[in-house]
């Protein structure tokens, strides 16, 4: 078994730093993506608009959602949204988080609710991805 060389030392420190640069690049970078636009919140049962909500810093407000799926609470603090209350089964929908970021969505299937988050950034026309 060979011994490590001053080199393999010097090799893996720097790789060391390259690693932690990076981490820091890219979440500096990514951290603030999402809060300079306006955004809101569409609600929708079975495919149809049920109500569309701007997100705004101070902006509080519960709906509460009665359809023949089911009932659902959708709760909004500062710009984020989150299912409250769900009268599904599994509530997999409550379980799915706080959402803010435009593209977001919280899906409850057996009440055929969606909420999204989507912007109104006019200025961003650009093309997610072409599939072939």
């Amino acid at each position: 078994m060979k011994l490590m060389k001053k080199l393999d030392y010097v090799v893996i420190l720097v790789l060391i730093i390259f690693s932690v640069v990076l981490y820091f690049i890219t979440n500096n970078s990514f951290s603030g993506i999402g809060e300079d636009v306006n955004k809101k919140a569409v609600i929708t049962i079975d495919g149809k608009i049920y109500k569309e909500i701007e997100l705004a810093k101070g902006h509080n407000e519960e709906i509460e959602i009665k359809s023949q799926y089911g009932e659902n609470v959708i709760t909004i603090e500062d710009g984020r949204v989150h299912m409250h209350e769900s009268d599904c089964k599994d509530r997999i929908c409550i379980r799915m988080g706080e959402i803010s970021t435009p593209g977001d969505s919280i899906i409850c299937l057996p009440n055929r609710l969606m909420v999204k988050i989507v912007s109104e950034d006019k200025n961003n026309d650009e093309l997610d991805m072409i599939l072939k």
